[in-house]
């Protein structure tokens, strides 16, 4: 899955274009600060705390306006998982951006996100005028990799770093129960013992 960064660019950048406009988002629920569900998992369910006063577009999409066609954009998203799982996608995800040029990666590190290890990553696309950063956390449960992330203009990112890691960092993957999910087990856990050796013969 080497283009899962690429794929969020789009997806985000599209977003974002389309609610650029001011009239789009008048009527949209302004987040007050209190932790929100996200509806998007199959096994698991996603919570986050949205910045206080962006307006929520959709179920699992907030954005702020800054001005006349600048806007963050605040997301959770949620995908199959790739074949040798998150880190390897995502390891494989940076070389390809590389790669191709298309930006360059100020931040790789990791994190806790509750009970699960993330991943923290900020890229940047060079080929935007004027450029656009793309900060994300992405996790692992059973049923997928969760990602919060935040795309707007690079200045305006940078500008408002503390709320962009207190959304990001407030992503949490609970059970049905409302525990913390559990990390995906590799296949060499699921497997049941080997049967004893027959002997005598």
């Amino acid at each position: 899955m080497p283009r899962i960064l690429p794929i969020l660019f789009a997806i985000s950048t599209a977003l974002l274009l389309a609610c650029s406009g001011a009239d789009t988002l008048e009527d949209r629920p302004v987040a007050d600060g209190q932790r929100l569900t996200v509806p998007i998992g199959d096994v698991n369910q996603a919570t986050v705390i949205p910045p206080k006063g962006t307006k929520r577009l959709d179920l699992q999409t907030w954005v702020q306006q800054l001005g006349q066609d600048r806007l963050l954009l605040y997301r959770v998203h949620r995908a199959a998982a790739p074949e040798g799982g998150l880190q390897s996608a995502v390891d494989a995800a940076l070389a390809e951006l590389g790669k191709q040029g298309q930006g360059g990666v100020e931040r790789d590190s990791t994190l806790q996100l509750g009970d699960l290890d993330a991943r923290h990553i900020r890229a940047t696309d060079l080929k935007a005028s004027p450029p656009t950063s793309l900060w994300m956390v992405a996790t692992e449960a059973e049923d997928g990799i969760y990602t919060a992330l935040v795309l707007g203009q690079l200045d305006d990112v940078r500008k408002f770093e503390q709320q962009n890691m207190d959304f990001l960092t407030s992503l949490r993957i609970l059970n049905a129960q409302g525990a913390p999910a559990s990390r995906p087990q590799p296949a060499d856990d699921l497997a049941p013992p080997d049967a004893p050796t027959p002997t005598g013969r």
